[in-house]
């Protein structure tokens, strides 16, 4: 009777020390506290795939201002060489070389004014002049020079009236790269709720490896604790060997998280741009994580179901293409459309016999020359013009209904998510109330197994359904976190939506 008690009072230190055991271990053996927000900063440091979206954000943005160009101004400059061997009508020579110099600046208008102000200067010199010629024409002999300002300008009135076209083209190319920059943008935050996910699942696994080896402490001391009895013929063989098969069973169990723990080191690892398993940091606890979701501050759009759908980049993407589309439509129907401008040109004149007295007289006004007129052209294949309109036509509808179809989708995504969220939460409340009765039972139990009022066999069954409950705990909070994470791909934008 002495010898029982001894071995019920050891088997309730050694249950009571299975648990404190692995604690003490981990706090010896733990490293540097790693916070959620410290690992998600290290995540957009080293990740490649955040860095990579972030630089081709950057950018796309960066290559909006290319719009800019297509109404900035251009400077020009030409320069031409030149032998003319025809002959002229009143004297005869064998050639007259030209050199030719440009300089100028010319400008796209949005409302359709394409402006030209320049300055050319003109080296004449005759070769070859018959010297009868010379003796009585002593100017020929010697090279002149011409110069002229020149001011030219023409306003579109139907093809690209009053801009559109040029309107179009800077529409299109800020639109196109917007739509890069948001999609590059929602990769940022894709990037980020993956490595959130990747820190709790590492969370996840430390806590359920800590519950795998608390519960194979516990069943190797019961086991022990059992083989002795049977020794000592105070218990039956068949409880023996429960224990023992109940200790194989946590080894198994130990073995599969293992490898589910050095599984999630590696994504951990990977997440933010490191290589290999090796992860000395402690995390957070998982239950110090919040999943319910910040919902405050979304730009909205009311949806099919009739509820307020928040705003993410991928509908804003979508509506960017949509103004792609409707550019190159006008741009391409642009390109088919008869021409009619007007167009002056006005320039001033002197001619020389040296560069410097050209340059200066150039800008006199007794030499002036100016012009005004309507220039006008149709194409003439109406039936290819008419089908490449109805063409780009159907490229806009095709636009409007993929934006739908996003929109619809991102809907069906967020109220699904919401729903999943929901029950998931009440899971969670039920999975909790389970693991508090199931460690109230098993300690019960513990303490009816130390008085000898229970067996061996029933104490290893309600361990096991307390190690189950816990487990079962943290599987349903890490999947309530875990679809809180992927909601929060729906934080507030950057910029104001507009499909409201």
């Amino acid at each position: 009777m002495k010898l029982q008690t001894t071995l019920r009072k050891n088997l309730s230190i050694w249950i009571g020390s299975a648990v404190s055991i692995p604690a003490l271990l981990a706090v010896a053996q733990a490293g540097e506290a790693l916070t959620l927000n410290q690992y998600l900063d290290q995540v957009e440091t080293s990740s490649p795939a955040f860095s990579s979206a972030r630089e081709s954000e950057e950018a796309a943005r960066l290559k909006e201002n290319e719009a800019d160009l297509v109404t900035g101004p251009q400077f020009f400059a030409t320069t031409q060489w030149g032998k003319d061997a025809r002959q002229g009508l009143f004297f005869r020579y064998d050639s007259v070389a030209n050199d030719s110099y440009e300089v100028g600046f010319q400008q796209q208008y949005s409302f359709g004014l394409s402006a030209k102000l320049s300055y050319s200067m003109n080296r004449f010199e005759y070769q070859g002049l018959p010297d009868a010629l010379l003796l009585t024409n002593t100017v020929l002999a010697a090279p002149f020079f011409e110069g002229a300002p020149k001011i030219e300008v023409s306003q579109s009135l139907w093809k690209n009236a009053f801009g559109s076209e040029t309107k179009a083209l800077e529409k299109q190319i800020r639109s196109a790269n917007e739509a890069q920059a948001l999609g590059e943008a929602l990769k940022q935050k894709m990037t980020r709720v993956e490595a959130e996910g990747a820190y709790w699942r590492l969370a996840l696994s430390r806590e359920a490896l800590k519950v795998a080896e608390e519960t194979l402490i516990r069943a190797r001391k019961l086991s022990e604790w059992s083989g002795k009895r049977a020794a000592l013929g105070l218990g039956d063989r068949s409880d023996a060997l429960q224990g023992q098969a109940a200790v194989r069973l946590r080894e198994l169990q130990l073995q599969s998280a293992q490898d589910d723990e050095r599984a999630a080191r590696q994504g951990f690892n990977t997440s933010r741009g490191r290589s290999g398993s090796e992860v000395n940091e402690t995390l957070d606890k998982l239950e110090a994580a919040s999943p319910a979701p910040q919902l405050e501050g979304f730009e909205t759009f009311v949806g099919a179901s009739g509820e307020k759908i928040p705003v993410r980049e991928d509908i804003q993407a979508s509506e960017e293409l949509l103004h792609v589309s409707e550019a190159t439509s006008e741009i391409g129907k642009a390109r088919n459309t008869p021409t009619l401008e007007l167009v002056a040109s006005g320039s001033l004149f002197s001619r020389e016999d040296n560069m410097g007295a050209a340059l200066s007289s150039s800008f006199g006004t007794d030499q002036p020359q100016y012009g005004a007129g309507i220039r006008f052209v149709l194409p003439l294949d109406y039936g290819s013009w008419s089908g490449a309109r109805e063409g780009y036509q159907r490229d806009i509808s095709a636009a409007e209904k993929n934006l739908l179809r996003r929109r619809l989708e991102v809907e069906q995504e967020w109220l699904d998510l919401k729903h999943r969220l929901s029950e998931s939460m009440s899971r969670l409340k039920v999975a909790r109330e389970l693991e508090s009765t199931q460690k109230e039972k098993s300690d019960f139990e513990r303490d009816r197994l130390a008085r000898g009022r229970s067996t061996t066999y029933q104490a290893l069954m309600f361990e096991e359904d307390y190690a189950q409950a816990r487990l079962t705990r943290l599987r349903h909070q890490f999947e309530s976190l875990t679809i809180a994470i992927r909601m929060k791909s729906f934080q507030p934008l950057a910029q104001k939506a507009k499909t409201e």
